[in-house]
């Protein structure tokens, strides 16, 4: 719904600043409409409506190690998940302010529908030009909506009403303008707190004047007597936000497009430009990229790469995979919402070794012919039980966040005794941290090594990886994946020796 709203918000601000600098002023009244209406249309198509393309890349698969020390089936948790739930209401009174904007709004278009339905069944009715007057009495200012005008009784049978007016009304009728008011309303219902909308309405509602007042010209024979016709009526009252009326805005703005020539050549530029303002936008908003990584076919068995994996309680971290056949048909994408873990682990083997080995003495792990296997099962086939059992296991490889950094942290990981620096995947010098400002990063993450793993060209306790911004976005490390990406998850089970 954010994403909907953020945008449907920014695709009608960019068609409405067009239409400000440059269609506005231009005497080019039905375009303006249209275009209008259809800047609202498309503004929630483009907001609702994504087409994905996708591009193949070819990618080495990642293969994930877990060891797990004096293994408690039961009682598996994640070091950082014990976190205290707390209530939040924001979504509730939120929820509860929209519901009483929606019932102010939809309670004031229905009692102004009422209005005028109560005119025409309590008034007499007279004809103008096959076109049905309602006369109400004490009508300080004539008005029309959907079919029908409406003036005051006395000044209509004392033929007080100018025809001019008459006639203007009757071109709003028969150009269908409460139309547009009634889609407006209809939108402002349910999207009351858009600012734009309100902003749209009054736009087109005065283009409507202008249209009126166009074909009102193209039928009197006097031009000057209209338009002191509109000075007269500038202080006179209007009678509903719903209906269209001889005042309306400045009067000022109508008599300036009056005397206004029209330019085909400037209409032309402008028409084109919207059309390309509006490809644009789609392509800006509904057009999207998706990454697919396919693993390269090979006969040869491939290395697995290190991959570190979320800290459980009593295991051991950044541990070298042993290598695993791969599955050269299984594929992955970068996505921006989660899927399920049915999907995700789908034909995912599990394989839980038993083993009396002391793991945390030995690196590189390795397979060793006295491990025992306890279980060996696809995430699909595992049992309910065996789901529960092994539950932190089955986490996503989830994107990330982007993280701002002080100069005072970037400053203390130049400490080359102490942190092993890698600056986009690529193991640099800590004095290379000396070419990049703290803004020039969008992530980084780190963690402690283990002693065993410590060697002669990283002997230092802690290594950090930092990663740029461009680096960040050509990698999707802020998406997540749609699929695990390697066909194996391995897992060894330390037994005490009695």
């Amino acid at each position: 719904m954010i994403e909907f709203f953020i945008k449907s918000t920014t695709t009608l601000a960019a068609f409405y600043v067009f239409y400000i600098l440059f269609l506005k002023s231009e005497k080019a009244f039905n375009f303006n409409r249209w275009y209008l209406i259809l800047s609202i249309v498309f503004a929630f198509v483009y907001g609702s409506f994504t087409y994905t393309y996708k591009t193949v890349i070819s990618a080495e698969p990642l293969v994930e190690q877990l060891i797990l020390s004096d293994f408690e089936p039961q009682n598996i948790i994640l070091n950082n998940q014990i976190i205290e739930s707390e209530s939040n209401y924001l979504p509730y009174f939120l929820g509860i302010v929209y519901l009483i904007g929606f019932i102010f709004f939809a309670s004031r278009f229905v009692r102004n529908l009422l209005y005028f339905s109560r005119l025409k069944s309590k008034n007499n009715r007279s004809n103008y030009k096959n076109v049905p007057v309602v006369l109400v009495e004490n009508l300080n200012t004539s008005f029309s909506f959907l079919n029908t005008i409406y003036v005051d009784k006395s000044q209509f049978k004392n033929n007080e009403v100018e025809e001019e007016l008459l006639v203007h009304e009757y071109h709003h009728i028969k150009q269908k303008h409460s139309i547009d008011i009634l889609f407006l309303e209809t939108l402002i219902c349910f999207m009351w707190f858009n600012p734009l909308l309100y902003l749209y309405k009054k736009a087109i509602q005065l283009n409507h004047e202008f249209l009126a007042d166009e074909a009102t010209l193209n039928n009197v024979s006097n031009k000057t007597k209209y338009q002191y016709l509109l000075l007269q009526k500038e202080s006179l009252f209007k009678n509903s936000y719903l209906a269209s009326n001889f005042n309306f805005l400045l009067i000022k703005n109508r008599l300036v497009m009056m005397n206004k020539t029209k330019s085909k050549i400037k209409s032309t530029v402008f028409v084109t430009g919207a059309v390309v303002l509006s490809a644009f936008l789609f392509y800006s908003f509904c057009v999207k990229k998706e990454v697919v990584f396919q693993e390269p076919k090979t006969n040869k068995t491939t290395k697995a790469k290190q991959y570190n994996v979320a800290q459980f309680n009593k295991v051991g971290k950044n541990l070298n995979a042993f290598s695993i056949k791969k599955d050269d048909s299984r594929s992955f994408t970068c996505v921006d919402i989660k899927v399920s873990d049915a999907e995700y682990f789908k034909d995912v083997q599990l394989v839980v070794y038993e083993t009396k080995r002391d793991l945390s003495q030995e690196f590189p792990l390795k397979e060793s012919i006295n491990d025992e296997v306890i279980l060996s099962k696809k995430y699909q086939d595992l049992t309910h039980q065996e789901l529960q059992q092994y539950a932190s296991i089955f986490r996503q490889n989830e994107g990330f966040d982007k993280m701002k950094i002080t100069k005072n942290e970037l400053d203390q990981y130049k400490n080359k005794s102490k942190y092993a620096i890698w600056i986009d995947g690529v193991n640099v010098s800590n004095e290379q941290l000396n070419k990049y400002k703290p803004e020039d990063f969008a992530y980084y993450s780190g963690s402690s090594v283990y002693k065993n793993a410590q060697t002669k060209k990283h002997p230092q306790p802690f290594q950090y990886s930092f990663y740029t911004h461009d680096y960040f976005e050509k990698k999707n490390m802020g998406k997540w994946l749609s699929r695990y990406p390697s066909e194996s998850i391995v897992v060894w089970v330390q037994i005490k020796n009695e």
